[in-house]
């Protein structure tokens, strides 16, 4: 199964939440440049973990 992040939709809850990049990134266990790369939509293939994290955010 292929999952892809909408990465509007995670850059509208950073706004939203009023946290940075880097914040997010230790919330869920990733490096600052690994989730700038999400975030930039230039990295589509996160592992389990990752997409854990970013599923439990809510």
């Amino acid at each position: 199964m292929k999952i892809q992040i909408c990465t509007q939709v995670l850059k509208k809850y950073l706004s939203t939440k009023k946290i940075s990049q880097n914040q997010l990134a230790k919330k869920i266990g990733v490096t600052k440049g690994y989730m700038s790369k999400i975030v930039k939509g230039k990295y589509i293939k996160p592992g389990n973990r990752v997409i854990a994290g970013l599923l439990h955010l809510t």
